[in-house]
C-alpha cells in the first residue's frame, strides 16, 4: 500500500475558532426583537453505520490508496469500510451509500502525501556563512508540513583537510548519524544538500582551511571522507549539489563525482553547471522539488520539467544536470540527462548566442534569427516533404561592421543538437531545452571475455590509469598477425606459468616471459625461411598473454605496464634518460622538500609546453603566459598512471640525493662567507 495521507495542512489564512456575538467584555448589546423559532433538522450519521464499522473484520481503504487502485483501471465509487478484505480482493462494501467527499484538492497536485519520517541533511563547508544558500529557508518551509514529528533537520559542518580534522570529524558524527538513524527508521527518506566552493583550475573540491587558508582535494576524496559515515542513511536519498561548475569542466572530477553517486546509490543527484553558482537563484526549484518530491512522493525525473518551469530565472544562470539511479539493468548506472534554458533569440535549443561581435565588438547587434529549413522526403508521393528547422542565422546590424577589415558585415550559425525542447511550461521566453540522456558508465563496445584466441586481428583498447585520469590507446593483441602462429606449441606450453604468477612486477613473471622469449629466437634461428617477429618480442608475448587474463586486479596492473611501454615507444626516451636530462642543477631548487608538482614540471617540461600551445590554439588567443600555469595544472591533473610512477620515483630520488655534489661544492663555496659569519654571529651570542 502506498503511504497514508498525511494529515497536516498547510498554513493557511482559514480555519475554526469559537463564536461570539460582541467584543469580550463590552457593555451588554439590547435585546433582539422576538423571532419565530424555525426547526431545522441536521443530517446526521445513522448510529448503526458507526458501530458496525468499528467492527474488528473491517477492512478501512483510504481515500489515496483508492485513488492509486483505481488509475489506469476502471473507475469505481469510494465506500471506504469492506468486509474482511479490500475490494480488489473481493471484500463487499459495509455502508450502503459511497463516501461523499466534503472538500476539494486545492493546493496538492494528487492524493499522496508523505507520511514517513523524513530528515534534511545540509553538509557544508568551514562555518555556516562560508556558503550562503536556501536550504535553511527551505527546511523552514517543511518543517510544517510535520505538526506532529517526523521532520528531522542536521546541519554537518566539515573541514577535513588534515589528519587530526578528519579524526575529530569522523567522531563527530556517529552521535549524530545513531540519532539520525533512529529518526528515519526503515522508512524513513533524506533530502541531502552538499554546500562547498570548487578550485576553478582543477575542479578539486575544497577540503577545508589550514592556517586560514582552503585547501583543495579531489573530489572522490572530500566526498568519501564526509559522506562515509552517513553511507547508510544516503541510499535511495535525493540529492543536490551546491557547487560551482567547475567540478562539470574537467572530466576527472565529474567523473569522480558519479562515481561517488552510484556508489552511495543515491536516487537522484542535482548539480549546476555555472562557472560562479550562486545557490540562491535556484530557491524557487528547490522549493519546489521539496515539495513535488519529498512531499508528494512525484517521481523527480518525471517531475523535473514541471520543476524547470517555475525556475525561469535559475536557467539564465546556469544549466541544471540531473542524476538518477537505473536498477532495471544488469548493474547499477546513471542516467544522466542536462537541460538548459531555450530563448528563441538569444539561446536557442540552449546554445548561447554571443553577447558581442567578434568582428566590430558591438554589443546587441545581431538581427532577427533566420532558419535554415532541412526538408524529409516523404515516401508517399502525395504527400508533402516535412519541413524543420536544422540551423538559426544571424547577422551583425551595426553598418560599419567589416569595413575595416574589407569583409561584409558578420554572421554567425547556430545548428540544432540532439534533444527536445520541453512541452511543459511552454512560452515566449521560458523554455528549457533536454538533451539526450547518456549512461554512466557508459556501456563497452567490446567486453573483454570476448576476447578469444581465435580472433588475432589487432585490437585495441582503451586502457586507464589506476586512479582514473588519463586514458591512451594501447594495442593488446600484435599487429603482426603470423608470428604467434608460428610458435603457438611454446607460447602454449608457458601460458599457465604466466598466469599463475599474478604480480606483474614478479621475478617469477619476468623469468617466464625471458623463457619464452628465448625458445622464440632459437626455434626462429633454426628455420629455413625465418618469421618476422615483433621488435619488443617480450612486450608482445606480455600482450598476447593479456588476454587469458580473467583477474581484474591482475588486468589493470598489466594494463600500466603496457601502457607505459607505448608511451616510451612514443618519446622514444626511456624513463631514465629522462630523469637524467631533466634533473636541475641549482642547489636552490632542492632547498625545499619537493613535491610531485615541483617535479612535473621539470621531468616532462616539452610536454606541458606542447599542451599549452595547443590548448591556446583552440581558444584562438595570441600565446600568453596567463594561460600557461592552468593549463599545466590541468595537464598534470590528467597525468597517465605511467607518468605519475615516474613523477614519484624521481621525486623519491632527487628528495633523498639533492643537488648534483659539483652544484653543492660551488654552492657551499658561493655562500661559505656568509655561512661563517652566520657561524661566528651565532657563537658571539650564545658564548659572549
Amino acid at each position: 500500500m502506498p503511504p497514508k495521507k498525511n494529515t497536516a495542512k498547510k498554513r493557511a489564512a482559514g480555519g475554526s475558532a469559537q463564536r461570539i456575538g460582541a467584543p469580550l467584555g463590552s457593555p451588554p448589546a439590547s435585546p433582539a426583537p422576538a423571532f419565530r423559532q424555525v426547526s431545522v433538522e441536521l443530517e446526521l450519521p445513522i448510529e448503526s453505520h458507526s458501530v458496525v464499522v468499528q467492527r474488528p473484520n473491517i477492512f478501512f481503504v483510504c481515500l489515496s490508496c483508492h485513488t492509486q487502485s483505481t488509475l489506469g483501471a476502471s473507475p469505481a465509487p469510494y465506500f471506504g469500510f469492506y468486509h474482511d478484505k479490500p475490494p480488489a480482493q473481493g471484500g463487499q462494501a459495509v455502508l450502503p451509500q459511497f463516501l461523499r467527499l466534503n472538500g476539494k484538492f486545492e493546493v496538492a497536485s494528487c492524493t499522496l502525501l508523505s507520511s514517513t519520517p523524513i530528515a534534511v541533511i545540509h553538509f557544508i563547508i568551514g562555518a555556516h556563512d562560508e556558503v550562503i544558500t536556501p536550504v535553511p529557508l527551505l527546511s523552514s518551509y517543511l518543517q510544517h508540513f510535520f505538526p506532529n514529528g517526523g521532520y528531522m533537520y542536521l546541519e554537518v559542518v566539515f573541514s577535513v583537510a588534515t589528519h587530526k580534522q578528519i579524526d575529530e570529524y569522523t567522531r563527530m558524527q556517529e552521535a549524530r548519524v545513531a540519532e539520525l538513524t533512529q529518526h528515519l527508521g526503515r522508512t524513513g527518506r533524506a533530502f541531502v544538500f552538499f554546500s562547498n566552493h570548487s578550485e576553478q583550475d582543477s575542479g578539486w573540491l575544497f577540503a577545508g582551511k589550514v592556517k586560514g587558508k582552503f585547501i583543495a582535494m579531489s573530489v572522490s576524496q572530500v566526498l568519501c571522507t564526509v559522506l562515509r559515515p552517513y553511507a547508510s542513511t544516503l541510499k535511495g536519498a535525493h540529492m543536490v549539489f551546491l557547487v560551482c561548475g567547475s567540478v562539470l569542466e574537467y572530466e576527472d572530477p565529474f567523473v569522480e563525482l558519479k562515481d561517488a553517486i552510484l556508489e552511495l546509490m543515491v536516487a537522484s543527484a542535482v548539480i549546476f553547471s555555472a562557472t560562479r553558482f550562486q545557490p540562491l537563484v535556484a530557491t524557487n526549484f528547490l522549493l519546489a522539488m521539496a515539495e513535488l518530491v519529498i512531499v508528494e512522493h512525484l517521481d523527480l525525473r518525471k517531475a523535473f520539467p514541471t520543476l524547470l518551469s517555475l525556475s525561469s530565472r535559475l536557467g539564465q544562470h546556469s544549466k541544471v544536470i540531473l542524476m538518477t539511479l537505473d536498477l532495471a539493468a544488469d548493474s547499477p548506472r546513471l542516467l544522466v540527462t542536462t537541460f538548459a534554458r531555450a530563448h528563441p533569440q538569444t539561446q536557442p535549443w540552449g546554445v548561447e548566442v554571443p553577447a558581442q561581435c567578434p568582428t566590430c565588438g558591438s554589443t546587441n547587434s545581431w538581427s532577427e534569427k533566420v532558419a535554415v529549413l532541412a526538408f524529409d522526403e516523404s515516401e508517399d508521393v502525395d504527400a508533402r516533404d516535412r519541413a524543420t528547422v536544422a540551423s538559426y542565422l544571424y547577422s551583425c546590424t551595426y553598418p560599419d561592421c567589416g569595413k575595416n577589415q574589407g569583409a561584409p558585415p558578420h554572421k554567425i550559425s547556430i545548428n540544432k543538437p540532439p534533444g527536445s525542447i520541453l512541452n511543459v511550461g511552454r512560452g515566449k521566453t521560458n523554455n528549457w531545452f533536454q538533451s539526450p540522456s547518456t549512461i554512466f558508465p557508459p556501456p563497452a563496445s567490446v567486453p573483454p571475455s570476448s576476447v578469444s584466441s581465435a580472433s588475432f586481428d589487432t585490437q585495441d583498447k582503451r586502457a586507464s590509469s589506476s586512479d582514473g585520469n588519463h586514458s591512451v590507446l594501447i594495442s593488446l593483441i600484435p599487429s603482426m598477425s603470423d608470428w604467434y602462429n608460428s610458435f603457438e606449441e611454446i607460447l602454449a606450453e608457458y601460458k599457465d606459468d604466466f598466469l599463475e604468477a599474478k604480480d606483474p612486477e614478479s621475478t617469477r613473471r619476468r623469468q617466464v616471459l625471458r623463457t619464452v622469449r628465448d625458445a622464440i629466437v632459437e626455434l626462429q634461428e633454426t628455420q629455413d625461411n625465418p618469421v618476422d617477429v615483433p621488435k619488443a618480442l617480450k612486450r608482445a608475448i606480455r600482450r598476447y598473454y593479456f588476454q587469458f587474463i580473467t583477474d581484474e586486479d591482475d588486468r589493470q596492473a598489466e594494463e600500466e605496464i603496457l601502457e607505459g611501454d607505448e608511451e616510451r615507444d612514443q618519446s622514444g626516451v626511456s624513463p631514465e634518460e629522462r630523469e637524467v636530462n631533466a634533473r636541475p642543477k641549482e642547489a636552490f631548487f632542492y632547498k625545499k622538500k619537493l613535491i610531485d608538482w615541483d617535479v612535473a614540471l621539470k621531468l616532462f617540461k616539452q610536454e606541458i609546453d606542447d599542451y599549452d600551445k595547443e590548448e591556446q590554439r583552440k581558444m584562438g588567443v595570441p600565446h600568453s603566459i596567463k594561460y600557461r600555469t592552468g593549463h599545466a595544472r590541468r595537464w598534470f591533473n590528467n597525468m597517465t598512471s605511467a607518468q605519475r610512477k615516474e613523477v614519484e620515483e624521481a621525486r623519491d630520488k632527487w628528495n633523498e640525493e639533492g643537488a648534483p655534489p659539483e652544484s653543492q661544492a660551488i654552492y657551499r663555496k658561493r655562500n661559505l662567507k656568509k655561512t661563517l659569519e652566520n657561524f661566528s654571529e651565532e657563537i658571539r651570542r650564545t658564548m659572549g
